[in-house]
């Protein structure tokens, strides 16, 4: 009996289990960020912004951060604790990651001046690139549309 040709596939570690939150619950921000910073330096840099940026403390926050090593800016994305439903916390007890749905694109290679709009069954996400990596996200709800 031989191995299956797909056996590369399964050797090595298991890739982590991630849960995609909707977009529309963060808020994100380009934090500058000088050059010679260390990466440990990073998440500091970016705890003291959004205890500046958010109206709320930074403990009521879900928050994280895309910084690519030699990047001029930290792109950071946020949500209000209140605003994620237990439904939606009971589905990440497993999880390794919890992410907002438009971190699956961050690190992509895309040209400077780039815009991907992604499409959500509620929302639509736009994520605009420099030459540095993503500096903008919007997003907006769509109107649900009833026949009458």
């Amino acid at each position: 009996m031989s191995d299956s040709p797909l056996h590369f596939l399964r050797a090595g570690p298991p890739p982590p289990k991630v849960c995609f939150l909707p977009d529309a619950l963060f808020f994100t921000r380009a934090i500058p960020i000088a050059a010679e910073t260390p990466a440990a330096d990073v998440a500091s840099q970016v705890e003291l912004a959004l205890e500046s940026l958010a109206p709320f403390p930074v403990a009521q926050l879900y928050y994280g951060y895309y910084y690519p090593p030699g990047a001029s800016a930290a792109l950071v994305f946020a949500a209000y604790r209140r605003r994620v439903t237990a439904e939606q916390t009971d589905l990440w007890n497993e999880a390794d990651l919890v992410l907002p749905t438009f971190a699956a694109l961050l690190g992509a290679p895309l040209a400077a001046g780039t815009t991907l709009i992604l499409t959500h069954s509620d929302s639509l996400t736009a994520l605009h690139a420099a030459a540095e990596g993503p500096v903008q996200i919007f997003t907006t709800p769509l109107a649900l549309v009833t026949d009458d």
